[in-house]
């Protein structure tokens, strides 16, 4: 009882000294003086007392730092600060003073900017390039290779409240060719192959060792010779491509190119509509890569990221299923994806056979099938699906309608009532799926999904993708590996001729 009285006893005093003080301030100041002021009281209050959307942020597995704001939000709540104290510094400069300070302010912008550009310029020429711009296709540096441990854990130091652990770390080792593409061993370059693979990170083997990719394990189990042209970021657009300046020339047999059901079509979409990043566009992407902002941005999610990191999640109804257990127990494996993996099945098969994403992705692949014709090679589609696609149907009857519209409802308003939209979901998981399967019968281009062979391992308990990424393990590797090979070999035997009927068919 007595600490309490002098507890309270001390806080008011405090506050006596502090209301003294401001009115002693505020006595002395002008009107222009006293409202930035108010100002800047109020716009930094606002930063530091409005949180962001926690529970978004774990979902999407974003940064969360002291607890409660994104790395966007501190950002302005740094910025705010160097501004009022900027601010202060010159509007509370006396009358002789003002325009020196104003002065000082500028002088150091002017000198400070471009010391930080330079050093800036400094620091990215010692940091080793990923990757290789060539006329709008990328590609690693020659004979690039690195070695790593991937842990299978949220990026974010606050997640999930029922957080479980994941695949067990993977040694993963990548070595680049000399075309800056992952090696498989006995294939160059300059060789003629049985198979040409085309496809975004789900074909380069994002998060295995080179082992591990199912293009290798593919080779090594069928004895054909295999050139992988799959690069993380590819889009429909880069497959077409690197098929044109890379993949014809090894006069192959089969041409498989891989499509990934959760950006792909969207993302031709957008190759095609554009022929160039807007100016602002790459100035934001220049700068975003820029060695001290990405310092900066480590330091603060180092050392501000744990703190509050174990804290009661507020409103975690939306997220509080995730990570799912498939097969269902307390050992998992488990399995967690973004909300928009659920969002992306909100099209019928109808209004995505009429979207644009997917007419932009059925004329590029129309011109895959007439450039493989002309090298005597057959065209063969995979799709890759999303992990969404695979699990959700496997504990269907297990999942909360109202759950899994709360969880998509942190991306997108105005869904319908939870069991409408639970229904539509599982209704048109497929829809994707069915339309690129009738075009490829339509075309007469053999087609293979790897959705069923998947739900059948993942079901058997073999955890196929990892649990807080979206990539495959090295046992998804492996059901990739088996089905598409036996797919393939079909096909080449199928399609089995003299060479001279192959030259014959090739371009001057």
């Amino acid at each position: 009882m007595r600490f309490y009285g002098t507890l309270l006893a001390t806080h008011r005093l405090f506050r006596a000294i502090v209301l003294c003080a401001l009115r002693n301030v505020l006595s002395g100041m002008n009107l222009r003086q006293t409202l930035f002021l108010l100002f800047v009281a109020v716009l930094n209050g606002l930063l530091w007392a409005i949180p962001s959307d926690v529970v978004t942020l774990i979902a999407r597995d974003r940064h969360v730092l002291l607890g409660r704001y994104s790395r966007e939000q501190f950002a302005w709540i740094i910025a705010a600060a160097v501004f009022t104290i900027v601010g202060l510094y010159v509007d509370w400069a006396p009358r002789e003073q003002y325009k020196r300070r104003w002065f000082q302010v500028l002088a150091t912008l002017l000198l400070l900017v471009p010391t930080l550009a330079v050093v800036d310029v400094l620091m990215r020429s010692e940091t080793r390039t990923h990757y290789v711009q060539s006329d709008g296709l990328y590609a690693r540096p020659a004979g690039f290779s690195f070695e790593l441990v991937h842990e299978d854990k949220p990026r974010a130091a606050r997640t999930y409240p029922h957080a479980r652990g994941g695949y067990a770390n993977v040694r993963c080792q990548y070595e680049a060719d000399a075309q800056g593409y992952r090696r498989v061993d006995g294939v160059s370059p300059e060789d003629r192959v049985d198979v040409v693979v085309l496809g975004d990170s789900f074909a380069e083997g994002s998060l295995v060792s080179d082992e591990h990719v199912w293009v290798t394990r593919m080779a090594d189990a069928t004895g054909l010779t295999v050139r992988n042209l799959g690069m993380s970021g590819y889009g429909p657009g880069h497959y077409l491509e690197a098929l044109r300046r890379y993949g014809l020339a090894h006069q192959p047999q089969v041409v498989v190119c891989m499509l990934y059901e959760g950006n792909d079509f969207r993302r031709a979409a957008v190759e095609r509509s554009t022929t160039g990043e807007p100016m602002l566009r790459r100035l934001q992407k220049y700068v975003k890569q820029s060695p001290m902002v990405e310092g900066l941005d480590q330091l603060l999610i180092r050392t501000l990221g744990p703190i509050g990191s174990d804290w009661p999640v507020a409103n975690a109804k939306p997220i509080s299923w995730l990570p799912l257990a498939v097969p269902s127990g307390e050992d998992g494996p488990f399995y967690a994806f973004a909300p928009k993996q659920i969002l992306q099945n909100r099209d019928t098969t109808s209004t995505f056979r009429q979207n644009e994403p997917w007419r932009t992705t059925a004329e590029l692949l129309s011109t895959m099938r007439e450039l493989c014709g002309t090298v005597g090679a057959r065209l063969v589609i995979v799709l890759a699906p999303t992990k969404a696609h695979v699990v959700l149907p496997l504990v269907k009857d297990e999942l909360d309608p109202e759950k899994i519209r709360a969880f998509a409802a942190l991306r997108y308003d105005g869904l319908p009532t939870a069991e409408r939209f639970a229904a539509q979901v599982f209704d048109r998981l497929s829809a994707k799926e069915e339309v690129l399967a009738d075009w490829c019968h339509e075309h007469g281009v053999p087609f293979l999904s790897l959705t069923r062979e998947l739900q059948v391992a993942t079901k058997s308990g073999q955890q196929t993708y990892y649990t807080y990424d979206q990539h495959w393990t090295p046992n998804g590797h492996a059901v990739a590996a088996s089905v598409i090979g036996s797919f393939v070999r079909d096909t080449t035997q199928r399609l089995a001729r003299p060479q001279e009927a192959i030259e014959a068919t090739l371009p001057e």
